[in-house]
């Protein structure tokens, strides 16, 4: 069984603010002991958050660029998430 209150409450944290993330940018965010990439893409302004660590090869994604929507992609790599 777990512990009880857990270590982070449960809830909704801002990450960054949005005038913070222009169309396109890619920021490496650290909380909560971890690395998030945050992206805002360049179509709708959408805005995204993925681990900051590609499992495949461990590369940083907010060394990255935003591709359509919801895709980051680490051009040494050839690799999109």
């Amino acid at each position: 069984a777990g512990t009880y209150p857990p270590p982070y409450p449960n809830g909704w944290y801002v990450v960054c603010e949005s005038h913070e993330l222009a169309r396109g940018d890619v920021e490496l965010v650290e909380m909560l002991g971890h690395a998030v990439a945050v992206f805002r893409n360049e179509h709708d302004d959408g805005v995204a958050a993925v681990g900051a660590y590609c499992a495949h090869l461990g590369a940083n994604l907010a060394g990255g660029e935003v591709l359509g929507e919801e895709q980051l992609s680490v051009s040494r790599f050839g690799r999109s998430v």
